[in-house]
């Protein structure tokens, strides 16, 4: 017979649970965010050069950014992030 944990209960019945401080965002999520951000500035400049878009956004913080430039290219660009 399984014995359902509280969790594993709530995930049956939800579909999710959230579970606290599982990653660290220093170690586990910021090199993400870094990779990331360099492959966006690479493609902000190419299209910026190419004339797609108008700016490269680089004084912008990240988030702002990167939403400036999904707001501004096509879905074929889009793909590419």
């Amino acid at each position: 017979m399984n014995a359902h944990t509280p969790l594993q209960e709530k995930f049956d019945r939800d579909g999710f649970v959230i579970v606290e401080d599982v990653l660290d965002r220093q170690r586990d999520l910021q090199p993400i965010l870094d990779d990331y951000a360099e492959h966006l500035d690479a493609l902000a400049r190419r299209w910026h050069a190419e004339g797609e878009l108008d700016s490269t956004f680089d004084d912008l913080p990240f988030h702002r950014r990167a939403a400036a430039v999904v707001a501004r290219i096509n879905d074929v660009q889009a793909a590419h992030l």
